[in-house]
């Protein structure tokens, strides 16, 4: 069967006013409302699950975090999509995964931040694996902040290691590009856009019952926004310091 088309996994690019809706003279509201994904688009090929790996974490992954992290990139450049033409992330995605032609004869900052977002999210089994979706959801859901950090804990270090390994990789990456933004606000709207690069939006019957679907959006928010506050506990187990400042999910 054909992999979903790239274009698919690009959505978080297309135009979302609940991204920074609150903040509308910031830099990344005014270029999200040009964003557009390319309507038209080769199928994808599918991304290797995370358990067929040896290394740490998935080729792609690091090359990608690492490009973005030399290229200092910001929370705009994680939300500012527009200038990522799909078929050069298809491009990229292939040469990291394929080998081949050179990946930087494509990249760019935007392109790279389009083609993590859709590797990860195009893995057969999400970063937080099925088995733990409930968990997780319920650990980002703890009302006082403190305990929400130490169950997201507990979820962190009971996921295979090729997944926590990822997982941290990718969360780290955030919390940089947020942290050169000013940190705050800039990741709110980068933990609205990725939250379901973690778990997915659509999650298996019982959940979705339980949980209805403006409130898995909520808990995906809080889940990706207070690992990446919280890198150190969360996936080094290191005490927790004081509580950082409850971040608001960006408004509708």
């Amino acid at each position: 069967s054909s992999w979903p088309p790239l274009a698919a996994f690009l959505h978080v690019f297309s135009a979302d006013p609940r991204l920074g809706a609150r903040r509308q003279q910031s830099s990344v509201e005014a270029q999200r409302s040009h964003l557009e994904p390319c309507a038209s688009m080769p199928p994808f090929r599918p991304v290797p699950s995370l358990a067929e790996g040896n290394d740490r974490i998935p080729y792609a992954v690091s090359w990608l975090t690492g490009y973005l992290d030399s290229a200092h990139a910001s929370a705009d450049t994680l939300l500012a999509g527009e200038d990522a033409d799909p078929r050069d992330v298809q491009d990229v995605l292939d040469a990291l995964e394929y080998g081949g032609d050179d990946p930087r004869a494509r990249a760019t900052p935007e392109v790279a931040a389009a083609a993590l977002h859709a590797y990860v999210r195009g893995l057969p089994e999400s970063l937080v694996d099925a088995s733990r979706y409930r968990r997780y959801l319920c650990a980002a859901g703890a009302q006082v902040p403190d305990k929400r950090v130490r169950a997201l804990m507990e979820v962190v270090d009971d996921l295979p290691s090729r997944h926590r390994e990822t997982l941290y990789a990718v969360c780290t990456c955030l919390a940089r590009a947020a942290a050169r933004s000013g940190g705050g606000d800039a990741l709110a709207d980068v933990a609205m856009a990725w939250g379901d690069a973690v778990v997915p939006a659509r999650t298996p019957g019982p959940i979705s019952r339980e949980f209805g679907e403006r409130q898995r959006e909520r808990l995906r928010f809080q889940g990706l926004a207070s690992m990446c506050q919280h890198l150190e506990p969360v996936f080094e187990g290191a005490g927790l310091r004081a509580a950082e400042p409850e971040l608001r999910m960006p408004l509708p």
